[in-house]
């Protein structure tokens, strides 16, 4: 639909100066002196200038219901649904306009899709971000948005959690759910969500399953040592020091990396849950590749690899968290 700000009517003069009086933003005023007369409340299906040949001397104003927009175009192109565009009298428009019309009316009604769901579609665009950074399937993704949007449909209050944070708990269930074979923690859950620029933390996470645990009613296995020792091997054989060392003492890489896991699972057979309590699962299983790994240097008749402060260095645990599991449960084993 075409827009003019001006619209001259013929049979009204000037007063003062004898110039046309045109509308101009709603009010009446002179051509040649700027004298203002009155103000015009134009009727919705009212077009200015009905004998006028030119469509740039219309105005024209949209019928109908609009949705209330936010950031939109600042006027609404005819109704929600349609793609076939009228001037006033019914008339359509030429092709070329019709395309004008149409590239401004997507651009305008794509703006109503997330009206008052505007905090639901950032945290689902930072989810999808979020997956990608991770290298996670699309399946666990659309998991993740189906709870948070239960959750929404469940009625409770978010409360003082953000949206965000609500999205990062629901993947993190999502990825406890689903057996990838690649595992997630928490804090690399919010390491991603810091960098694509939101502030959560663990604590927002745990704060976020207290409260909505009961209503996503998800139930989650508890996962063990032996889940971890994939992960724990993989960075100790991406360490170059680690390399470096297997060289100079003439050892694969591989074999050594088939021997370590077959002695650290030996170590993990021997140690039921009882024993074990309460621990740490991945810290605990840190500690057994350092069981492992002294085993193994036993009997090459070789120093050990691994140290307590490079492994703690290689998997950011605590390298007195890794002597005390050793002390309480795995010396006796070596």
């Amino acid at each position: 639909m075409g827009a003019s700000r001006s619209t001259k009517k013929p049979t009204e003069v000037c007063e003062e100066c004898g110039g046309g009086i045109i509308v101009a933003d709603g009010e009446q005023v002179c051509s040649h002196c700027g004298l203002v007369y009155e103000r015009t409340i134009v009727h919705p299906r009212y077009a200015l200038n009905e004998d006028g040949n030119s469509e740039s001397f219309r105005l024209y104003v949209a019928p109908g219901e609009r949705l209330h927009m936010v950031d939109g175009l600042g006027s609404y192109i005819d109704y929600p649904s349609s793609s076939y565009f009228k001037d006033a009298s019914g008339v359509p428009l030429p092709p070329h306009m019709q395309r004008y019309y149409l590239n401004l009316k997507r651009l305008s009604d794509k703006r109503t899709k997330y009206y008052k769901r505007e905090a639901d579609f950032r945290a689902f665009c930072s989810l999808n971000r979020v997956v990608q950074l991770l290298n996670l399937p699309k399946s666990i993704r659309d998991h993740a948005a189906y709870l948070y949007r239960k959750v929404a449909r469940s009625g409770v209050s978010k409360k003082q959690l953000s949206s965000v944070v609500l999205v990062a708990y629901c993947l993190f269930l999502a990825v406890r759910e689903f057996e990838t074979g690649k595992l997630v923690t928490m804090k690399d859950i919010t390491q991603a969500f810091r960098r694509v620029g939101h502030r959560v933390t663990i604590q927002s996470i745990i704060h976020a399953g207290l409260e909505y645990r009961a209503s996503l009613n998800v139930r989650l296995t508890f996962r063990k040592s032996e889940n971890y020792l994939p992960m724990v091997l993989d960075k100790v054989i991406a360490s170059h020091q680690v390399n470096r060392n297997l060289l100079r003492n003439g050892e694969n890489l591989q074999h050594y990396r088939q021997r370590l896991f077959k002695t650290s699972q030996s170590l993990l057979r021997k140690i039921d849950g009882i024993t074990r309590g309460g621990r740490n699962p991945y810290i605990f299983a840190v500690s057994v590749v350092y069981a492992a790994d002294k085993i193994i240097a036993r009997q090459n008749r070789r120093p050990q690899l691994l140290t307590q402060k490079l492994l703690a260095q290689l998997t950011s645990v605590a390298e007195y968290s890794i002597r005390e599991h050793f002390s309480a449960l795995l010396k006796n084993f070596i």
